[in-house]
């Protein structure tokens, strides 16, 4: 329900692809690895949270507060447009058995609707480093680390899957890419997604 002087913006986009060029669930196999594009900020998920934490609906002032690690204040990091992945991916697609775009859910959520059940995907954390807009947002809002991974990208924006025989081309193609982890068998007792 919409009050007065509320409003509302939304977008979308639409794409088409050739049947025959569609990666199936069953593309990903044993021994994949797993290449991280990273993101430019929260992209479109995890808003209601930060709204929450930081009260910004009462306070604006919040959002011109400087974060540690960063240039730009709070406002600015949130406000940032979502990154375009095609021109990047575009030159690699039939390199790719698998692509999660990370969003709502976090790698968590995202990653295992790309691959079979009976695999998973182990992600090893330190691959990357963590943006401070996240960091900061886990700390002003004692938010634990797992919320964390299940709500935002955490400076993840597109997992690429990729034969291990691709993976210096697909990281020179998309800059800024980097290994970020594999698929393994699922042993039955683990999630989906380990990271660790």
């Amino acid at each position: 329900v919409y009050n007065e002087g509320d409003y509302d913006v939304v977008g979308f986009m639409v794409g088409s692809v050739k049947k025959e060029n569609l990666i199936k669930k069953s593309d990903p196999k044993e021994g994949d690895i797993l290449i991280g594009l990273p993101s430019s900020g929260l992209h479109t998920n995890g808003f209601s949270l930060v709204r929450s934490i930081f009260n910004s609906d009462e306070d604006t002032a919040v959002l011109s507060t400087k974060i540690k690690g960063e240039d730009r204040n709070l406002g600015e990091l949130l406000a940032e447009p979502h990154r375009e992945y095609l021109t990047s991916i575009e030159p690699i697609m039939s390199l790719i058995s698998g692509i999660s775009h990370i969003t709502g859910g976090g790698l968590n959520k995202n990653l295992p609707r790309v691959f079979s059940n009976n695999l998973s995907a182990k992600i090893i954390k330190n691959s990357w480093e963590i943006p401070p807009l996240f960091m900061h947002i886990m700390s002003e809002g004692n938010v634990s680390e797992s919320e964390m991974f299940d709500v935002f990208n955490m400076g993840v924006g597109l997992v690429l899957i990729v034969d291990p025989s691709h993976e210096k081309k697909v990281l020179k193609t998309c800059k800024g890419s980097w290994v970020m982890g594999e698929i393994q068998t699922k042993k039955d007792d683990l999630d989906n997604v380990q990271i660790i």
